[in-house]
């Protein structure tokens, strides 16, 4: 289930309106139609729309499709990365972090992140 089937089933959960949840939440209603349409969810609305209902942003996050967006409009940034991760889920080392990374908190995430990034600009011993 993507973001968008979730954010709806929470807010049919709580008798509420999608947009009327964004608002709520301190986003805009245009976002819920970017959502809607399958544009991306950026980690600080996830967080906004999970504190508002109580839940943890990672779960709002994983996405049974293969792609998970989690910036913007896309970018040739975005779209490199796409390419990227398309490429390395062939590599079993990568498919068993993404499986492994299933159920973390934004938290989490961001910290596993920060240290991959330092492993590949060196400044962390990867041993």
């Amino acid at each position: 289930m993507n973001f968008y089937n979730k954010f709806l089933k929470l807010c049919m959960e709580a008798g509420e309106s999608p947009s009327a949840v964004a608002e709520k939440a301190g986003l805009s209603r245009s976002q819920v139609t970017r959502w809607k349409n399958g544009k991306g969810m950026t980690d600080a609305s996830a967080l906004k729309i999970a504190e508002y209902f109580g839940v943890d942003a990672g779960s709002l996050l994983q996405d049974d499709s293969p792609i998970i967006y989690l910036g913007g409009e896309a970018d040739d940034e975005l779209l490199e990365f796409e390419e990227e991760l398309e490429i390395m889920k062939e590599e079993p080392a990568t498919r068993s972090l993404l499986r492994s990374s299933k159920g973390l908190t934004a938290e989490q995430v961001k910290a596993v992140s920060e240290i991959i990034k330092q492993m590949r600009r060196g400044t962390i011993d990867d041993t």
